[in-house]
């Protein structure tokens, strides 16, 4: 694999994606740029969903780990450098509808967290009820209070949930102010009720967003983390950086979810992003990667040909 500015696509072979992952990375200039483009084209794909109810999510046409649409053409490379911004759908999609529609959404935390809470809440300002149908998760929460100023759910709430007027009973927060143990227990119970469960026996989560530490970690999964337990859906962990008691989603929730975008920005992240996009990669993102058949990586960490 020449380094990490080859962007892999599905119609590679299906030994090569189930072997070490398909991805695609799509680079701008700054956290704004890459922000608005990952709002936008979220955006623009829920507004082109029929709409779907609850019991027939299951039907959708995306697999779990498969892209909206298969990437254009037969495109396996994406320039580093060159910022690619507009929404991708090859596939042909109805108009667009003026709700969002029935889905379910993991979201995370992080610097890069609010720039796309930011542009979300603007790119869907003025639709009363865009989100009514969304149910909102968290992929991760520190366990603290919801109104402390460490939480991932305050500063969605503050930023998009709040401000749009999302339904109280579309969101599902992880009570992070209990004991980390039950949080986690009564968060995965809360996913298996709401979410359409796979063949696997794994709720099915539409969408997921996932930030990216400068050690390669995602939601609250950390290098050294111990071997997962095959059924977990939440869990409890300690975390090698404040606050450290936390809980997450698991890798197994993560591969089976149908799109996992990750959105990496800021310095002192670019050696973790290259570690994570090789075939024998170690990093949590790139145990991610090697166990979904597709991620969308949008980045504005730069790296010189």
């Amino acid at each position: 694999m020449p380094g990490v500015t080859q962007a892999r696509s599905l119609d590679r072979t299906r030994e090569w994606a189930a072997a070490m992952g398909a991805w695609e990375v799509f680079s701008f200039p700054d956290a704004r740029s890459l922000a608005e483009a990952a709002a936008q084209d979220w955006l623009a794909w829920l507004r082109r969903t029929p709409r779907v109810g609850p019991s027939s999510r299951a039907e959708q046409p995306s697999v779990a780990g498969g892209p909206p649409s298969p990437p254009p053409g037969d495109r396996t490379e994406t320039s580093w450098a060159q910022a690619q911004i507009e929404p991708k759908p090859s596939l042909p999609m109805p108009p667009d509808h003026p709700t969002a529609p029935a889905c379910s959404v993991a979201l995370s935390g992080g610097r890069i967290a609010r720039e796309f809470f930011v542009a979300l809440s603007r790119a869907a300002f003025g639709a009363p009820g865009f989100w009514d149908g969304v149910d909102f998760f968290w992929a991760d929460e520190r366990c603290v209070p919801p109104d402390h100023p460490e939480s991932n759910f305050a500063l969605a709430h503050q930023l998009l949930l709040g401000p749009a007027g999302v339904p109280p009973g579309r969101i599902h927060r992880i009570r992070g102010e209990l004991d980390a143990d039950q949080a986690a227990r009564l968060a995965s119970a809360e996913l298996q009720r709401v979410v359409t469960v796979g063949e696997d026996g794994l709720p099915v989560l539409d969408w997921v967003f996932l930030g990216m530490g400068e050690d390669g970690h995602v939601a609250s999964l950390f290098p050294g983390d111990p071997a997962p337990e095959a059924n977990e859906l939440y869990r409890a962990v300690i975390a090698p950086k404040p606050p450290p008691r936390r809980i997450t989603l698991s890798y197994a929730v993560l591969a089976a979810a149908r799109q996992v975008w990750v959105l990496i920005s800021g310095p002192g992240k670019e050696a973790a992003l290259r570690a994570s996009l090789t075939a024998n990669g170690t990093t949590p993102l790139a145990r991610v990667l090697q166990r979904r058949s597709y991620t969308r990586i949008y980045t504005d960490v730069v790296t010189p040909r």
